[in-house]
């Protein structure tokens, strides 16, 4: 919704009103843990229990004070990971970690404005579909934009809007980690967590390994399970769901084409809310570094999104981790 510049004050970047010369790119921030696993922290002298982030990166390039320094190399299987810094790039080896409360200030009054619009385009959207469907849920997934999703409409839905976590029993451990944290952070919202009868493994076994071509396990792992917790929930074997999903536009080129109510997108019985569909990755890395809101570990680590372990979408950098 909004581009960004550098700001040296607090070492982040500000959003900005968006003009045709602004570059919009899947910004995010890079994280001591990142540096320790790879290149960088040859390079790099910084404090050894940093919270706050270090660096920023888009894709696989990597950004100080505003420049980009330099880009990973092609990635090889059991290889360490390479860098290739741009010769030109000035190269301050002393990192300082991003200045949270001067971040907070710079963006205060940008971020006020689309934390208020998000707020008001759920309420709108729950006052709507509660009227059309027999339950309303917040889906969760463990990742950044789902954690964002859930804080928005916790400030906003009624409490007994349950939140599903589909479990796919191919998760990462840090995913399963940040839903028993977010379980305490919004005590008194009724918290389920979805799995399928089948194991992972008995699904690789009858189905074959996930694929791009056959991506069988978002169906038989995510989507069904939590259908059927739904239905469960509300005692109807035919209910009609509305979920509000934290799909954004900026992830992949289909996406780009959703629309915010999405209905029968995945099943006909399930109408997809995406309020979050025009947010950019910078605004949702913002709003959570803002907030203070909990990182789910393997952002630290250096995914740029997170998934499935081995899922068949996940770039060569994420197999590497």
């Amino acid at each position: 919704m909004y581009a960004f510049e550098w700001d040296p004050r607090s070492r982040g970047y500000k959003l900005v009103p968006a003009r045709p010369e602004n570059q919009f790119r899947p910004l995010r921030p890079v994280f001591r843990e990142e540096l320790d696993a790879g290149p960088l922290k040859d390079i790099f002298t910084y404090p050894e229990s940093c919270e706050a982030p270090l660096l920023w990166a888009w894709h696989n390039k990597y950004c100080l004070n505003g420049e980009e320094i330099g880009a990973l190399a092609p990635v090889v299987y059991k290889e360490p990971l390479r860098i290739i810094l741009n010769e030109a790039a000035r190269l301050d080896p002393d990192l300082r970690p991003l200045d949270v409360d001067l971040f907070r200030e710079a963006n205060r009054e940008l971020l006020e404005a689309l934390t208020n619009d998000a707020r008001r385009v759920i309420k709108e959207m729950y006052d709507e579909w509660a009227k059309r469907t027999d339950i309303i849920y917040i889906a969760f997934s463990g990742g950044k934009d789902s954690l964002v999703l859930l804080d928005l409409c916790h400030g906003v839905l009624p409490p007994d809007v349950p939140v599903i976590f589909s479990d796919t029993d191919m998760e990462l451990p840090p995913t399963l980690a940040i839903w028993e944290r977010v379980k305490r952070l919004y005590a008194g919202r009724p918290f389920i967590k979805a799995k399928s009868r089948l194991s992972a493994l008995e699904s690789w076994r009858l189905f074959g390994p996930p694929a791009r071509s056959l991506r069988w396990c978002c169906a038989v792992h995510k989507n069904a399970p939590a259908l059927a917790a739904v239905k469960s929930f509300c005692g109807k074997t035919g209910a009609k769901a509305a979920t509000f999903v934290g799909v954004r536009a900026e992830e992949s080129l289909s996406r780009a084409s959703y629309e915010m109510v999405g209905e029968g997108v995945k099943n006909p019985a399930q109408t997809n809310l995406m309020p979050l569909l025009n947010w950019t990755s910078h605004e949702i890395w913002l709003y959570i570094l803002a907030k203070g809101l909990p990182i789910n570990e393997a952002y630290r680590q250096g995914f740029a999104r997170v998934g499935c372990a081995l899922c068949p979408e996940s770039p060569p950098r994420h197999i590497w981790n």
